[in-house]
This record gives C-alpha cells, sequence and structure tokens, in this order.
C-alpha cells in the first residue's frame, strides 16, 4: 500500500505565482484539484481562471513539508506567512466556508447539488419513518433531560476555557446573522423546514404534548434551592425571561448567574 504523506504543499502557476495548501495525504489532494479544475469545480476562482487559459498541465505541483498531524494547520500557516502566496483567496489556514458561500457559483453548486440530495432522501418511505422516528425518540422527557444534564456537567467540567469558548462560538453566530445575505438565507431555510414539519400531524402532537409536559415541569433552583411549579413561575418569581433558564438548563451560557435542574417526578 502506498504511504499517504501528510505535508504542506505548493502549487505553482506559469508566472510563478503560488498557492499554498495542506493535507493528510498531499498527493491525493494534487489529484482532486487536477480534476475540479479540468471540470470547472475548483473554489478557488484564480486557479481556475489560470487552468482555462493555460491548462491544467501548465501548472506545477511540489511537496514544501512533510509534518504531523496535529501540527498540519501551524505549518500551512507559517509557509503562507513566509511565502505569501498570490493564489490563496485568503492569507489564513482556516478554510472560511462563509466567505466561499458569498461567491454565486459555489452557492448556487452547493444549493443544487443539496436540493437533490434532500429530494432523493424525502423520497425514500424507508427514509422519512426513520427520521420520524428519530424525532419522536428525541422528543421524550428522559432523552431532553439527559442531554440538558450532560451540558450542565461538561460546563462545570471544563470551566472557564470551554465558557469562552461557548461565548465565542455565540458571537461568531450573532456576526454571521448581522449579514442580511445569510439571515435572509437562514430564514428562507428554517421557514421551509417548519412549513414541512408543520404538515405532519404525528411531529405536531407530539410537539404539543412535550410543551404541555415541559411547561408544567417541577423546576428547581440550584443557587437557592428554591423550588417552583413550573418553568414560567420561576421566571415570574425571579425577574428573568423564562428563555434564560432554558439555555441554562440546555448548558449554554447566560448572565443570570443562577443555575436550575427539573425536578423528577
Amino acid at each position: 500500500m502506498k504511504e499517504k504523506i501528510i505535508g504542506v504543499y505548493a502549487i505553482q502557476a506559469p508566472d510563478g505565482r503560488l498557492y499554498i495548501g495542506s493535507s493528510v495525504d498531499v498527493e491525493k489532494r494534487w489529484g482532486e484539484h487536477k480534476s475540479r479544475l479540468r471540470h470547472g469545480k475548483h473554489d478557488n476562482p484564480i486557479l481556475s481562471h489560470i487552468a482555462a487559459a493555460t491548462g491544467v498541465d501548465s501548472l506545477r505541483f511540489r511537496l514544501l513539508l512533510r509534518c504531523y498531524l496535529d501540527e498540519l494547520r501551524a505549518c500551512e500557516q507559517a509557509a503562507i506567512d513566509r511565502l505569501k502566496p498570490a493564489l490563496n483567496i485568503l492569507p489564513t489556514a482556516e478554510r472560511l466556508l462563509t466567505e466561499q458561500w458569498k461567491r454565486p457559483d459555489f452557492r448556487a453548486r452547493n444549493t443544487a447539488r443539496a436540493a437533490k440530495q434532500n429530494a432523493e432522501l424525502w423520497s425514500d418511505s424507508a427514509f422519512v419513518e426513520k427520521a420520524r422516528a428519530r424525532v419522536v425518540v428525541m422528543q421524550t422527557a428522559e432523552v431532553k433531560e439527559k442531554a440538558a444534564s450532560s451540558r450542565r456537567r461538561a460546563m462545570k467540567e471544563r470551566g472557564q476555557a470551554y465558557r469562552n469558548v461557548a461565548e465565542a462560538s455565540a458571537a461568531t453566530l450573532k456576526k454571521l446573522h448581522a449579514d442580511p445575505s445569510f439571515a435572509a438565507a437562514h430564514s428562507e431555510r428554517m421557514r421551509e423546514n417548519m412549513k414541512r414539519l408543520s404538515q405532519d400531524p404525528e411531529f405536531q402532537r407530539k410537539r404539543n404534548e412535550a410543551a404541555r409536559a415541559r411547561h408544567q415541569k417541577k423546576i428547581r433552583c440550584i443557587t437557592t434551592g428554591e423550588v417552583f411549579p413550573s418553568r414560567g413561575a420561576a421566571a415570574k418569581a425571579k425577574g428573568i425571561s423564562e428563555s434564560v433558564i432554558s439555555k441554562q438548563l440546555r448548558g449554554l451560557p447566560t448572565r443570570s448567574g443562577l443555575e436550575w435542574e427539573y425536578l423528577n417526578g
């Protein structure tokens, strides 16, 4: 079996300009580059233009250095910083998908592929039944409580560093939704999804039953030891939003300083 080479590579254009990349299988990655360039499906518009103008065979590929898997991104970034490749879209080793989605050709190609895959999946009655069964299972009180307890425990065990990451992720999502095009596309996806679910009587029945059970379930404030007949009553008594309690129960960071748990039974 041929050895897989983990490392950083360079693609050189006829005029000497470079593209820097990295892979856990450098030779396979070069093959993927060539295939996508030949079929006009490469994500890099600069490389695509060069391949269309002078041919894929005009590009030269070479291995810059081998490295360990856990050093791959750092080595790639060091190569980008040192060589300053003109053919890289961004001066970073990170793959910023949000930047690629701003390109109409990339967005159209991936949207069409996703639509085709979803149409094929949801036309399969066996897949529909399995999907419905998964939704029903995830709506049970036992599964929800187990998931919430696990997230709360993880937040406590991982400490401040993990909470910082969670808060940074929330800030990133907020920034994404500040982009009107992203927010509009996300809203449209959510509307289509809810429209589909709203036509499923079984899903609606299970959702309503779960909502009633959740709002009637007793809840205890771990911080103060107080017990309340429902989440709404707890929020009213403490002068906070019910959504704040909901977030904390799901293991998400809040600013209330209070910790909550559902009481069994």
